[in-house]
């Protein structure tokens, strides 16, 4: 016997059998191994990409703290007493005694030392005197002279006064004539105004001439004059 019998005789048919499935066991059990280690590197990768994403953006909760800092740090300024915001724009005392440079003091006079002297009393504007009454009398055989003319002044915006009759035996005048009250500067200066407006606006002649002792009491005084006509005025 050779040594290839004895390889021969040693041969059991059964342990090539159980020697081909610890073969086939031993390769099936390779390829779950490295699988496990495919899966356990990919979760390294994944692990690494997410830490780098959180290092990028910052963690998560970032936000919310950042928020709250921000809320407490807006809270945390208190608006000032309002006795305190009223203070700062309340004049010192100093400012005060200042202010009041203009009260006289014991001696009569001012801070500044001025003389604190009243002021004088406002004085009552004199009444304006108004317009010159006009009076007109009849000097003529016209009958109704005096009204007429009365009536038509009166119209025309004049301020007239009374009306009436100068009797020839009381007075023969020549001419149309303004009487005016001697010392009444604004009587004469408006006796004047009158008998150029009788010249200008009715074509008659007149003249100025201070009050007469002729014409009635009530129809001299300050204030008026009288038109005395010898003849109808052209109106």
């Amino acid at each position: 016997m050779n040594d290839n019998d004895q390889v021969l005789d040693d041969y059991d048919p059964s342990d090539r059998s159980t020697g081909g499935a610890h073969a086939v066991a031993g390769g099936a059990t390779g390829l779950p191994v490295r699988g496990l280690a495919m899966v356990l590197i990919a979760i390294a990768i994944l692990f690494g990409l997410w830490g780098l994403y959180s290092l990028t953006q910052g963690s998560p909760n970032a936000t919310p703290d950042n928020t709250a800092a921000a809320g407490s740090a807006s809270t945390s300024v208190s608006p000032a007493p309002a006795g305190d915001a009223a203070s700062a724009t309340k004049p010192s005392a100093d400012a005060s005694a200042t202010s009041t440079s203009g009260k006289p003091d014991a001696d009569g006079k001012d801070a500044e030392g001025s003389t604190n002297a009243p002021a004088p009393a406002a004085q009552p504007a004199p009444a304006a005197s108004g317009p010159t009454e006009i009076n007109i009398l009849n000097n003529s055989t016209v009958s109704g002279l005096a009204e007429q003319t009365h009536q038509h002044f009166y119209a025309s915006g004049k301020k007239v006064g009374q009306h009436g009759n100068l009797p020839e035996q009381a007075a023969k005048l020549q001419r149309n004539t303004v009487f005016y009250q001697p010392g009444d500067a604004a009587g004469e200066q408006a006796a004047r105004d009158l008998v150029a407006e009788l010249k200008n606006t009715y074509g008659v002649d007149a003249v100025a001439e201070p009050n007469i002792d002729q014409l009635p009491g009530d129809f001299r005084g300050n204030g008026e004059i009288t038109l005395a006509l010898i003849g109808a005025l052209n109106f």
